[in-house]
């Protein structure tokens, strides 16, 4: 079981403002988005302990993650919850095995498609909607995801530059907190993670 929680909850996940103005950045605030830039990108493989509030914040759950980059995760919630979400690296499975079900979707139009891509530049208007810089525990990062009108909110630690947490939000303001501990960064993960398996037909649903 994990401690008590200490970072943001969903209810403190930032609404975007208009896409911020790179250029009005402090010189000071453009090294802190750069560097954060270059640990999100530098991350290949990220493993550990997940704690995830939400939609509704009595809500929470615990497990395990795996993240392989480009397009690879796996949650394993712990009991009472059997839940299973697999991304192969194009289609996501959300499999209640309590409740028999197993539902698909695209990874491409969910919104950890830019949390699980080879590349995502956060120093880019184009993918960024809103930059938070003056909190004094994380630098955040607000990315437009799907076409759905969701997005994406990163959460980097102040000092380390480390993620710490992301948020999904949906079009309808519903949000997931997903908070990361006991990581370990770019060290090997077994791809027997992420397949895939469509209950229903027996079938191997990957590449």
């Amino acid at each position: 079981m994990l401690g008590p929680i200490a970072h943001a909850t969903a209810q403190d996940v930032p609404i975007p403002t208009p896409r911020p103005s790179l250029g009005q950045l402090s010189i000071n605030q453009v090294n802190a988005l750069s560097a954060v830039n270059a640990y999100f990108n530098g991350i290949r493989t990220l493993q550990g302990e997940f704690l995830q509030i939400g939609p509704d914040p009595n809500e929470v759950a615990e497990g395990e993650f795996y993240v392989a980059r480009p397009g690879l995760l796996r949650l394993n919630y712990d009991p009472p919850s059997e839940l299973v979400m697999i991304s192969n690296g194009e289609t996501l499975s959300v499999e209640d095995r309590g409740r028999g079900t197993q539902n698909f979707y695209r990874l491409e139009r969910t919104p950890l498609a830019p949390l699980l891509a080879q590349y995502t530049d956060l120093t880019s208007e184009e993918n960024v909607r809103d930059i938070i810089l003056d909190s004094e525990e994380f630098i955040i990062v607000v990315l437009s995801t799907a076409d759905d009108g969701g997005w994406l909110t990163l959460y980097f630690d102040r000092e380390t530059y480390e993620l710490k947490q992301w948020v999904t939000t949906d079009s309808r303001g519903n949000t997931i907190t997903f908070m990361m501990f006991e990581t370990a960064l770019n060290q090997p993960v077994d791809a027997a993670n992420f397949r895939i398996v469509n209950q229903a037909l027996g079938l191997d649903n990957n590449d």
